[in-house]
């Protein structure tokens, strides 16, 4: 990863000021800028009020731009056969902008062509056109400024289109002159309550549908959601929904982090922004409320973008929480709200005399290593405390981590570091304290990479349609079936050689019963060399495991040779 900065954080009509670039630089290295005025018939480099001053914005605090440059290029409204989807004098636009932008050329990161070209209805039936008419653009650009890399993002719904809204994408794929591509699931909590996905595929899903289809060259980046949508004038909607932002930037994170592949991470959006666009056909209603107003978003973008960039430790927002008891009142999420005025509470005490204790388990969503934990103390009367922390990958985890016995009083911090632990589930268990356990805030850092991969699932002994993709997509619900009895095989590919430390499967498997599993890795054709044998009784959604190490895997091989079902699995999890 080398960029960090917030999608249209300087487009002119966006938020109340449109310029987002001073607001960003703490923890920003690129913004991202837009005013449809390129486009105009009577634009001039000598007038121009919103891209050079903003290019120069930008390179006074050592930031990159990105360049969004659709208005140059594009008229979708044009169907001919002749430079089709482009402007007509497209050409020349794009040698008078060039010309004025050149002197600034060292800080322009990338040029984005058009937003979500697939899903734009002047096109949908059309998607090898509006294909070719990026290509086109790709070319003129790079032509000029070779070097310079073109960007666009897709929308969700067109990756996996099979036909339904035009030409599949299967089909149409990737305009291969792009070099960087992207793809967006923005969340709307009134129109779809179900955030753990777009349109029943995760991000994974989306991820691995581009990979299949980019050249060796081409390289993607994360676009995730950095605002909650249609909340104008509800504090209590905007507060309650970042939790749920920040459950699934939580696993975004670990793809673009863990995969060589992402060059950036560029989330929608930093500012809060209202506009109503009225046509004779339809009024539109952009809402949303950005980061700037949102305190524990930004807090959670703002260590993103650090540690991206510096290296510093990264904040890793819990998915989920439980407690032993929760106070009336109170909440599990006001231990980890980035409010030290806020708390939870457990509406009891914890006592080692009577074998009374209280505890919080935080779920992470995924195995992550962690090397860093804080606890902020909410506790009066001061005095005496024990806290037991435990960490693993299972819930109710059983390991100690560490052990705190000491006097606190409110306010303090407890703290541990140490060699990362590959956990999932983090539990704080209180057995003495002289008030109500009650915690203000809860810390889970981590400071390398992630640790798990997100392979791309290659074939299968029956063919690679895209429910292949299923096989290791991170969603428990979706499953690979091969509809056959053994001997059936999946290939994946974990995107170059690497040592794997541990290899998990989940089955789907109806009747439970005796299974052998054999794990190879090789070339990827046929790969021959055995790391392990998963042999004995397996039951449906019920994780088996293959614990290396294993030096310079690149693909993998799961070869089922028995089991009483169908073979099939729900998920295929690497760690390196």
């Amino acid at each position: 990863l080398q960029y960090f900065g917030y999608f249209d954080s300087a487009a002119s009509w966006v938020g109340a000021t449109g310029n987002y670039t001073v607001a960003t630089k703490d923890h920003a290295n690129v913004t991202w800028i837009a005013n449809n005025a390129i486009g105009d018939n009577n634009w001039q480099c000598a007038t121009d009020s919103w891209h050079i001053p903003r290019i120069q914005e930008a390179a006074s605090h050592d930031m990159k731009v990105v360049l969004d440059v659709h208005a140059l290029f594009f008229d979708l409204s044009n169907n001919s056969n002749t430079n089709r989807y482009l402007r007509q004098d497209y050409e020349a636009k794009w040698t008078a902008y060039a010309d004025c932008i050149e002197q600034y050329l060292s800080t322009v990161a990338a040029f984005y062509l058009l937003d979500e070209p697939y899903g734009k209805d002047e096109v949908r039936n059309d998607k090898p056109g509006i294909r070719e008419a990026i290509n086109t653009v790709a070319r003129l650009i790079k032509a000029r400024f070779p070097g310079k890399p073109v960007a666009t993002i897709f929308d969700y719904a067109s990756l996996q289109d099979t036909g339904s809204l035009g030409r599949a994408f299967d089909i149409a794929g990737l305009p291969a002159d792009l070099d960087w591509v992207g793809m967006d699931c923005y969340y709307d909590y009134k129109s779809n309550p179900s955030f753990e996905e777009c349109g029943g595929r995760s991000l994974v899903w989306y991820t691995n549908q581009l990979k299949r289809k980019m050249s060796a060259a081409q390289r993607l980046f994360l676009v995730p959601q950095a605002a909650v949508f249609d909340t104008r004038g509800d504090q209590a909607a905007q507060i309650s929904h970042q939790q749920q932002v920040l459950r699934r930037l939580g696993r975004e994170m670990s793809i673009a982090l863990a995969d060589p592949l992402f060059i950036g991470i560029f989330p929608f959006t930093y500012q809060t922004h209202y506009a109503v666009y009225t046509t004779p056909t339809k009024t539109t209603i952009e809402d949303w409320t950005g980061p700037e107003e949102l305190p524990r978003l930004k807090q959670q973008y703002v260590s993103l973008g650090k540690h991206i960039l510096t290296g510093t430790p990264l904040r890793l927002p819990p998915y989920a929480a439980e407690a032993s008891n929760t106070a009336s009142g109170s909440s599990t999420e006001l231990a980890f709200d980035g409010e030290s005025s806020t708390a939870w509470s457990a509406g009891s005490f914890a006592h080692k005399a009577t074998g009374e204790k209280q505890s919080i388990e935080l779920d992470l969503g995924e195995i992550t290593p962690v090397n860093q934990l804080r606890f902020r103390v909410a506790q009066t009367p001061a005095g005496p405390t024990e806290h037991i922390v435990y960490a693993g990958s299972t819930p109710n985890p059983q390991t100690v981590l560490v052990q705190f016995n000491q006097s606190t009083q409110n306010g303090d911090w407890l703290e541990w570091s140490g060699a990362a632990q590959d956990v999932r589930y983090v539990r704080i268990e209180t057995i003495e304290s002289p008030s109500w356990v009650s915690w203000s805030e809860i810390e889970v850092y981590r400071t390398g990479s992630p640790t798990r991969v997100h392979p791309l699932p290659k074939d299968t002994s029956q063919g690679a349609d895209l429910t292949l993709l299923n096989l290791a997509d991170a969603y428990g619900f979706t499953v690979w079936n091969s509809n056959a009895p053994a001997t059936q095989w999946v290939v994946l590919d974990l995107g170059q050689p690497i040592s794997v430390r541990r290899i998990r499967l989940l089955p789907s498997q109806w009747p439970n019963g005796t299974t052998v599993h054999e794990v190879r890795s090789g070339p990827p054709v046929a790969p021959s060399i055995l790391l392990g044998t998963l042999s004995g009784y397996t039951e449906d959604n019920k994780w088996i495991e293959l614990n290396g190490p294993f030096t310079n895997v690149r693909y993998l091989q799961v070869r089922t040779t028995s089991s009483p079902s169908w073979v099939s699995w729900r998920e295929i999890e690497v760690y390196r």
